[in-house]
Order: C-alpha cells, then structure tokens, then sequence
C-alpha cells in the first residue's frame, strides 16, 4: 500500500513537472501570436494587418495620383517605429524589370533624404515578405541631431503591383522590430479599385 502511494506521489511529481516545463513554451507561444487588426484602406488600395495590442495608429496622406499608408507605434512602445507604404495603383511590373526598377526607386528615397545626411549600411539585396518579392536596403539617417536606421524596400505583389515601404527606427533598433514588419508585410494585399 506504502509503495502504491509512493508510486502515484512520483507520478504527480512528473505531472508537476513536465506542467512546470510547459508553461514557459505555452507563454512565449501566446507572446508570439499577438493579434492584428485587418483593415481595408481603400484610399491607399491596400488591405494590411495593424498590430492590435497595443493598436498601432494608422493615416492615409495623399501622394500625386495615390495615397500613403502610414503605420507608427503608439506611445511608449519600444522601440518607437514607423512605416510608409505607397502602391500606385493601374501600374503592373513586369518581373525581369524589378531589379532596374527598385534601384531606380531607392535611389531616389536617398536622394529625398540627402537632408538627413543617409550613409548605406546595407547595399541593395533581394529579399521576399511571404508572396511579396523586391529590394531593400538598410540607411542611416540623422535628424534633429538623433540618428535613426531606415528600411527602404521597394517590390511587387503578386499581383504585380508594385509596393514600396520606407520603415524608420531609432538607429541600432531596426532588427528588434523586423518580425513584426514582417508579419504586416507579408500579409499586406492590394485592394482592387
């Protein structure tokens, strides 16, 4: 009977401690699903998945013949961000035309940004975001006597749409927020007119 009791106590014992393992796991599995709020914005043709906890706060700013998408972190998020998106939309990209096209494109965000001073940190290198494909490279920039680190991406949807992103960070912080880039802009569609 003794020895019964003693056998279901070891029993308990690896219960409680295989629970006791778990729990880390199930943690950083909830921590890793953070929700996203899906959101149509039709001024800027684009369906894209907003962080929902905290909410990200978002802005449509009109650009020549489209809009811009802005996304940007709320208060006393670490680390501070935020992204710009801009499709233009009636305009397809053949494939064998992108790479001429996205040198061409982030050529001129640096251009653009000569007044912050950009120095490359990353030349340009093909890279894909789920379905999306393109070109991005790393900058410095300084502004305010701040330094920040930029993404400049620019690609197509599979559609053929082309996207481009501009996403700016305090400098040194650009790989913590990569993940979360990655889940918005792997799931970022184009919304047909």
């Amino acid at each position: 009977m003794l020895k019964g009791k003693l056998q279901l106590r070891k029993e308990h014992l690896i219960i409680l401690l295989v629970l006791l393992c778990c729990s880390p796991l199930q943690a950083q599995e909830q921590r890793a699903k953070r929700p996203f709020k899906v959101t149509n914005v039709p001024e800027a043709n684009l369906q894209v998945y907003i962080p929902a906890r905290p909410m990200w706060n978002w802005e449509t700013q009109r650009r020549n013949n489209t809009h811009s998408l802005i996304l940007s972190t709320p208060a006393l998020y670490y680390p501070p961000a935020s992204i710009e998106f801009v499709s233009v939309p009636d305009i397809k990209i053949p494939k064998d035309a992108l790479a001429q096209i996205a040198a061409s494109s982030l050529e001129t965000v640096r251009a653009r940004a000569s007044i912050q001073n950009p120095q490359l940190i990353r030349e340009m290198q093909q890279v894909q975001y789920g379905d999306i494909v393109g070109y991005e490279e790393v900058l410095t920039l300084d502004a305010d006597g701040k330094a920040f680190e930029a993404l400049s991406f620019t690609g197509m949807l599979p559609s053929g749409r082309p996207i481009t992103f501009f996403t700016v960070t305090s400098k040194g912080q650009l790989n913590h927020i990569r993940p979360m880039l990655y889940k918005i802009v792997s799931n970022l569609k184009y919304l047909p007119n």
